[in-house]
């Protein structure tokens, strides 16, 4: 048998109290013991759903692409949040979503690109780290998934004017082959245009059979393998590394 519930007798007023005082008091005692304050200001709490709607997003965009990928179920399934939410942060909608990401991912390769190019003395050695560590951030980072395939998409996309991935790579990847020439850290007659060409070539080659083929959990092992190939070909006679 069941047990049964009984509701507690009621705490008498205390001296000097009346009885409504006294419920009055229990309510706000009872409001005190709910959901906990986040202490989040209004401005912390927007900014945190900003990130959460482009985090979301982001992870739908990788798998689904630009065309593939209904916000409104996004927003509902995987955030519980209606579409007016979305027009709150993004009040264009969709490609102003797809811009932010965007425009996150550039900033995430300008900002390893620049650690790269800090550490590493040797040219090469900054290129081969800078690719290597974009790499780990496509394994791991919604956002630079999202972004490379948002960027390869970017002709599905008419109204957003967005940078050209191919020609930003190659053009952080020819700076760096120069500076190695310059510095007698590349072999003599290599032409550092043909190799960037080359270079930003099979690395989007490379990480695309990795995403189709294993979800990119191989992408580091072959682009290391890649720069095994490429390396000794690169270096002056007297070095491979």
């Amino acid at each position: 048998m069941a047990p049964t519930t009984r509701r507690a007798p009621a705490r008498r007023a205390t001296s000097g109290q009346s009885p409504g005082r006294a419920k009055k008091t229990q309510k706000t005692a009872a409001r005190g013991r709910g959901a906990p304050r986040t202490g989040l200001t209004r401005a912390e709490r927007f900014a945190q759903t900003h990130e959460r709607i482009i985090t979301a997003s982001a992870i739908a965009f990788d798998r689904g692409g630009y065309l593939g990928v209904n916000l409104s179920l996004v927003l509902r399934d995987d955030l519980g949040m209606t579409k007016g939410a979305l027009y709150d942060h993004f009040p264009d909608g969709k490609d102003e979503l797809v811009a932010a990401i965007i425009d996150a991912h550039n900033n995430a390769v300008d900002q390893l690109y620049n650690e790269s190019v800090a550490v590493e003395y040797d040219p090469l050695a900054a290129l081969v780290r800078w690719t290597r560590a974009m790499a780990r951030a496509m394994q791991a980072d919604p956002i630079a998934r999202a972004g490379s395939r948002l960027a390869i998409e970017r002709n599905l996309i008419a109204d957003l004017d967005i940078i050209d991935p191919y020609t930003d790579w190659t053009r952080r990847a020819a700076k760096l082959l120069r500076r190695a020439a310059a510095e007698g850290l590349l072999r003599e007659g290599i032409d550092t245009a043909a190799v960037a060409r080359a270079l930003t070539g099979s690395f989007f080659g490379i990480q695309q059979m990795s995403m189709a083929l294993k979800d990119r959990r191989d992408l580091l092992d072959r682009l290391d393998e890649y720069w095994d190939l490429l390396l000794p070909g690169l270096r002056p006679a007297r070095r491979h590394r």
